[in-house]
C-alpha cells in the first residue's frame, strides 16, 4: 500500500464518518432547540388562551374601583345587539386591552334591557334606568367611562375595534382628558 502525503490510505473515509458525527450533534442540538421553542410557544399561546376581562356587576365594581384606586368602564350592551356581540368576541378577547385595561380599569357589564337594580351614589335603579336616565345612552354598544366616585367621564357610542378601543382606554387612565381634546389626543397618540 502506497501513502501520499497527507492523503488517509481509506480515502477520506474518516472524515466523512467526522463529518456525519459532527452533523448528527448539530441535528441533536438543532432539534432540541426546536421541541423547546414550540413548547415555550405553546405554554404563551395557553397563557394568552386563559387571560380574559374580568367582569363586574356595577356595585362591586364601585367597591373594587374604590379599593384599588382604578376608574370603571361599563359596555352598555343589549341582548339583540349584533355589533355588541362582535365586539364582545373581538375588542374583549384581544390580548393587549385585556393586559391593559386590567391594570387601570374595573369592568362592568350592563345590559341596557335589564331589570336587575344597582345602587348608583345610592339611589336604586334598574339597569335600563341606569342606561337611560343615568348615563344617557341610546344606541349599543356604548362604553360609559367612570371616576372611582361614580362621576362620569364621558360616553362613547359605537363599536370600537381592539386598537381604538385601547386608545379610548388610555385618554381616561393616563388622564389626557383633562388637558387634551379628543380630536388632538387621537392625531398624536402612540402606542
Amino acid at each position: 500500500m502506497t501513502i501520499i502525503a497527507g492523503k488517509s490510505p481509506l480515502g477520506d473515509l474518516g472524515a466523512r464518518q467526522n463529518d456525519k458525527k459532527i452533523n448528527m450533534k448539530i441535528t441533536t442540538k438543532l432539534s432540541s432547540l426546536l421541541l423547546l421553542l414550540l413548547l415555550s410557544t405553546a405554554a404563551v399561546a395557553q397563557v394568552d388562551a386563559t387571560l380574559k376581562i374580568k367582569w363586574f356587576k356595577y356595585d362591586e365594581a364601585i367597591k373594587e374601583a374604590a379599593k384599588k384606586k382604578k376608574l370603571i368602564v361599563i359596555d352598555v350592551y343589549t341582548d339583540w345587539c349584533g355589533w355588541c356581540k362582535v365586539m364582545d368576541k373581538s375588542t374583549f378577547t384581544d390580548p393587549d386591552v385585556i393586559k391593559y385595561g386590567s391594570k387601570k380599569y374595573v369592568f362592568v357589564k350592563l345590559n341596557a334591557e335589564g331589570k336587575e337594580t344597582i345602587n348608583y351614589k345610592n339611589i336604586p335603579l334598574t339597569e335600563r334606568e341606569f342606561a337611560t336616565k343615568i348615563l344617557g345612552v341610546s344606541s349599543f354598544p356604548t362604553t360609559v367611562y367612570l371616576d372611582s366616585k361614580e362621576e362620569i367621564l364621558s360616553a362613547v357610542p359605537g363599536y370600537l375595534e381592539a386598537k381604538k378601543f385601547k386608545m379610548v382606554l388610555a385618554y381616561f387612565a393616563e388622564g389626557h382628558y383633562k388637558t387634551t381634546q379628543w380630536p388632538e389626543y387621537e392625531k398624536n397618540y402612540h402606542e
